[in-house]
């Protein structure tokens, strides 16, 4: 595996982690959770969609 992907890959996950992040910051109880749950999944999906490959 090249180097370049990795930085690559590596800055995809910490841009998903990152926004993630702000999903979560914006909940402050378990209904805004609820509301933003597809929205988490999205960021969760790519990530696991990265891991394998790295």
């Amino acid at each position: 595996m090249s180097d370049e992907f990795l930085k690559v890959a590596r800055q995809e996950i910490q841009s998903e982690i990152d926004d993630l992040n702000e999903v979560f910051l914006e909940c402050a109880n378990d209904e805004q959770f609820f509301k933003k749950s597809k929205e988490m999944e999205k960021h969760m999906h790519k990530i696991k969609g990265l891991a394998p490959m790295m």
